[in-house]
């Protein structure tokens, strides 16, 4: 990942979190902007209340984003992911410092392939917060996902128990009859004699 300079201070204020899950309060903003106007068609606070003008702020900076690289950059206690792709989109998530950096790359490309699912090209014309309504179970649904760090754990080492168990199952001495008896549902092999 590669870094971008980092921005002014955006303001983001913690909001009497409620009743949490542990491992939460790590995720506090999703959005997608167009990166040719630097308009945000779609975005979603969670945890914290999120200051637009902040996020607008660090948009209109200069940023030459290659597609399909992340961009990582902490500001105050917080880090900034971003992702562009190749229609001019940028994807950002905020999470708390600390947010392991494999969650946010996940998030980011979950995040891309389900708005663009969802939204498709209309990201690219709508106004200002066009799509937030639209969008808003999903990237609330997004949100609580990721900011739950424990959950994610628990799911990541199931995926690699299940791979690993998957990998093992197919692993094996492999042999090739030379021939096959068809009255017999197991390949024999002829043996020469001496």
């Amino acid at each position: 990942p590669t870094s971008l300079p980092p921005p002014p201070h955006p303001t983001l204020h913690r909001e009497r979190a409620m009743a949490s899950q542990a491992g939460a309060n790590n995720v506090f903003y999703v959005g997608v902007a167009r990166l040719a106007d630097r308009v945000i068609v779609a975005n979603h606070s969670y945890n914290v209340s999120t200051n637009a003008e902040s996020v607008k702020t660090v948009l209109r900076q200069q940023m030459n984003m290659r597609p399909g690289t992340i961009y990582n950059f902490d500001v105050s206690d917080t880090t900034w992911h971003l992702k562009g792709d190749d229609a001019g989109r940028v994807f950002i998530l905020i999470t708390q410092s600390q947010y392991p950096l494999r969650f946010a790359h996940q998030c980011l490309e979950e995040f891309e392939t389900v708005f663009v699912a969802k939204a498709g090209d209309r990201s690219m014309r709508e106004n200002e917060n066009g799509l937030t309504r639209m969008m808003s179970s999903t990237l609330a649904k997004l949100c609580a996902k990721y900011d739950n760090l424990e959950e994610l754990d628990q799911l990541t080492a199931l995926n690699v128990k299940v791979r690993k168990e998957t990998f093992c199952v197919g692993v094996g001495p492999q042999t090739k009859p030379s021939q096959t008896n068809p009255n017999q549902s197991k390949p024999t092999q002829t043996i020469p004699e001496p």
